[in-house]
């Protein structure tokens, strides 16, 4: 397994370990339920965002050095999109908390964030 393998696996460890923190204080009754909620709902937006990008990257970096820019770039458009959508079928249909939510969603993109530009720093072409 090469380096961006092992980091986009670690990464989604950590992001594993994570939720699992959560989920043992809301069953220890640290954390509420809509806390709870609200975190596992931005865990598996986030996640399924950057396994997205995963295989999107993997896909450009097949191809041709102009071909992979476009598709590339064209993923990260698509994937914020699907998760603009996601995040407001999310706080509209969802008995979660508003602020925890967001900040959850916005706690995990930047660390799958990071991971994800790790990840094309260790890639070959």
């Amino acid at each position: 397994m090469n380096k961006g393998k092992k980091l986009l696996t670690y990464g989604f460890i950590i992001g594993f370990i994570f939720i699992l923190i959560i989920a043992l204080g809301f069953f220890f009754s640290f954390i509420g339920k809509t806390f709870f909620i609200s975190a596992g709902a931005a865990y598996i937006i986030t996640t399924l965002n950057t396994f997205a990008g995963y295989k999107i990257i993997k896909l450009g970096y097949k191809k041709g050095e102009t071909a992979s820019i476009k598709i590339i770039l064209g993923g990260i458009v698509i994937r914020l999109f699907l998760m603009l959508i996601a995040v407001f079928l999310c706080l509209k249909f969802l008995e979660i908390s508003d602020i925890s939510f967001i900040f959850s969603i916005f706690s995990f993109y930047i660390f799958y964030l990071v991971i994800e530009i790790l990840f094309l720093n260790f890639i070959k072409i």
